[in-house]
């Protein structure tokens, strides 16, 4: 999802004050391991422990360096109003991070023959999606993976005011899709780039029309080989479901009050698919990136075309990412190339990225929401995220 700053026909929802700060204790132990021994286990609980104390209610993170290691740690609460601390073993909403996996879906069915990725979308969507799309017969799967079709963002204004309106609704695929009845192309495919949930949609539609459901092939050709016990991803997420999912959070008044809005973060991720979708844990999601760049999951010639077929991002200044790919956010900085993906929803945030010179892997997960909050943006996707490089790098540790 992306910023929409709107806050309007909001129902009621039970408040929170910010977490007790003289009761937490950053968690070095979650139910599988110990980390006490890593040589930067205090430097990073440290950081860790910072953005808790800077407004994220709970908070979980990795990192991996091949000298020192797999790190995982968390801080604050899974629940506030259950007094339940976070561990790295919780089960927390990845937002937009499946848009990565969607991209090698396609990207796998492309290399079994079944796709181009210059085919046109049109060829393969039925008629009542493809009377909503301006430019439908001009747009390749190329244009979607890499968000430069031209087509408008769907989770829009119109559709957060109908669902506030309704939380409990839980559209199709193309209810979502039908958002943009009437709406106008940005721009000629290709000529530009705007991220839009609607093209990775488009693309699981498109995966469900050539191959099956396309949950079943995320679970037979990506979870299942890296072996990702700890994700989820179908029709109905909840806690009634998956067992250790934390609850989620939005600070609506951005005065340190959270709104528990557990149940629209269930039915958003329960709904939203391709874009979206999916519960999970750090670790997990460094399984997925790691297994990516090192050839698991896809051919040499589609890692480097993900390598190198980037467009640049326009509002870099807004966000964490410089630059798209095919399916993955690009970072450049001091410390690298990063590829990887990041996400926000009205209740969740997360990001992991792989830095491919130096084989290091950080990933986080908060369970307040970034998609209303430039100030919990900063927290995550600039504090966390910058704080955590500089420990990785320090001391020459690669």
């Amino acid at each position: 999802m992306k910023h929409i700053f709107i806050v309007t026909g909001i129902v009621s929802v039970f408040t929170f004050t910010a977490c007790q700060k003289d009761t937490i204790t950053s968690n070095r132990i979650d139910n599988y391991h110990d980390y006490s021994n890593h040589p930067k286990d205090s430097a990073y609980l440290a950081v860790v422990k910072k953005s808790y104390d800077n407004g994220l209610p709970g908070v979980s993170a990795l990192v991996y360096t091949p000298n020192d290691g797999l790190w995982e740690g968390s801080a604050g609460y899974a629940s506030i109003e259950d007094n339940v601390p976070m561990t790295p073993s919780h089960i927390q909403y990845a937002a937009s991070i499946p848009k990565s996996f969607t991209s090698i879906a396609v990207l796998q069915l492309i290399e079994s023959g079944k796709l181009g990725l210059d085919d046109h979308i049109a060829e393969y969507l039925d008629e009542d999606v493809k009377k909503n799309i301006s430019n439908c017969d001009k747009i390749t799967i190329h244009q979607l993976l890499n968000h430069t079709s031209g087509i408008p963002e769907c989770i829009d204004i119109e559709f957060i005011t109908s669902f506030f309106n309704d939380p409990s609704y839980y559209y199709s695929l193309k209810e979502c899709l039908a958002f943009l009845k009437g709406k106008k192309a940005l721009w000629d495919p290709g000529t530009d780039y705007s991220y839009s949930d609607a093209n990775f949609i488009l693309l699981v539609l498109i995966i469900d029309k050539i191959a099956g459901d396309h949950t079943t092939i995320f679970r037979e050709k990506m979870f299942q080989p890296l072996g990702l016990e700890n994700t989820y991803y179908s029709y109905s997420i909840n806690h009634n479901t998956v067992e250790n999912l934390v609850s989620g959070y939005w600070d609506i008044y951005a005065d340190g009050h959270l709104e528990n809005i557990t149940e629209w973060e269930d039915a958003l991720t329960s709904y939203l698919k391709g874009d979206g979708g999916m519960a999970t844990n750090c670790y997990d999601l460094s399984l997925f990136i790691q297994g990516v760049f090192n050839g698991l999951l896809v051919s040499d010639d589609n890692i480097e075309k993900i390598l190198s077929d980037t467009v640049h991002n326009p509002h870099a200044d807004e966000w964490i990412n410089d630059s798209y790919s095919l399916g993955f956010m690009v970072i450049h900085n001091g410390y690298g190339t990063w590829y990887g993906h990041a996400g926000m929803d009205p209740g969740a945030a997360s990001f992991v990225f792989y830095n491919v010179e130096h084989n290091v892997t950080i990933a986080a997960m908060t369970n307040i929401g970034t998609f209303f909050s430039k100030r919990y943006t900063k927290k995550l996707y600039h504090d966390l995220w910058i704080d955590l490089c500089k420990e990785a790098f320090k001391y020459h540790c690669m």
